[in-house]
């Protein structure tokens, strides 16, 4: 049985994607300068009301806006992957966080 078909794996993989989006978090709001909005990427979920949507995190690391993509979507991944979370929808968007 491989590390990935374990049980708890899951959790420990979501417990990671928090950890991430934590530290990200953390590590932009100590940075100066705002990146340019078509270099970042917003995660969000959908909200329990009609039409609304949640922020999750913001990726505006300055490696880039490739980069800053595809950590969204690994994280999304992540998320997504986890059994025990209810099933709602989760997407990047480029740019800054929008209501």
């Amino acid at each position: 049985m491989s590390a990935a078909t374990q049980p708890g794996f899951e959790r420990f993989r979501v417990g990671q994607a928090i950890l991430l989006i934590t530290l990200s978090t953390m590590a932009c709001e100590q940075t100066a300068p705002r990146m340019p909005a078509d270099s970042v990427y917003t995660l969000y979920r959908e909200s329990v009301v009609p039409g609304g949507r949640v922020h999750i995190a913001t990726f505006d690391t300055a490696e880039g806006e490739s980069f800053n993509r595809n950590t969204c979507e690994e994280v999304r991944d992540v998320i997504l992957a986890a059994p025990d979370l209810p099933p709602y929808r989760y997407w990047c968007e480029q740019g800054y966080v929008r209501p």
